[in-house]
């Protein structure tokens, strides 16, 4: 037997008595809309697990993007699904690394892995964002502009 009622309930237990939303099939209007309120566009999502890590050739890049997927779903910001399979593919990704690495060093692609590398070392982590975020875009900016200069330094090297 299914129930015409929207199945939301409160903290305390009780359930809401309104009538199902015809375009959903378990919340009411308010309660779906609500809902929808809260869950942040995939692209902030995406962009939130991505920044600073440009790519995801060191077991370190993989790693930050492993502590993001963790804080979002901590927040609740993805679901439980959505995070065993992101952390799956970082796990495919960790034993594909060695293999990875190895092409790099028969190819000449080695100085920009460096290059790629150290920017992934001094970028922010999730952590440090949350306990010491940035004043200011300039601040940012300024910030980015000194580690662009070490990576090229370390790249002319």
């Amino acid at each position: 037997m299914t129930s015409d009622r929207c199945t939301f309930t409160t903290s305390d237990g009780r359930r809401c008595t309104l009538l199902v939303y015809s375009g959903h099939s378990s919340l009411c209007h308010q309660h779906l809309r609500k809902e929808l309120e809260a869950t942040p566009p995939s692209e902030d999502i995406a962009a939130g697990i991505l920044s600073s890590i440009q790519n995801f050739q060191s077991a370190t890049a993989i790693n930050a993007a492993l502590g993001k997927i963790f804080a979002l779903l901590a927040a609740g910001r993805i679901k439980r699904q959505d995070a065993l399979t992101m952390a799956y593919m970082c796990q495919l990704m960790l034993q594909t690394l060695k293999e990875f690495k190895h092409e790099i060093r028969l190819t000449t692609y080695g100085q920009i892995f460096e290059r790629d590398l150290l920017s992934v070392l001094n970028a922010r982590t999730p952590l440090e964002e949350f306990v010491f975020p940035p004043e200011s875009e300039e601040d940012e900016e300024n910030e980015q502009d000194a580690e662009n200069e070490q990576a090229e330094e370390a790249a002319t090297d």
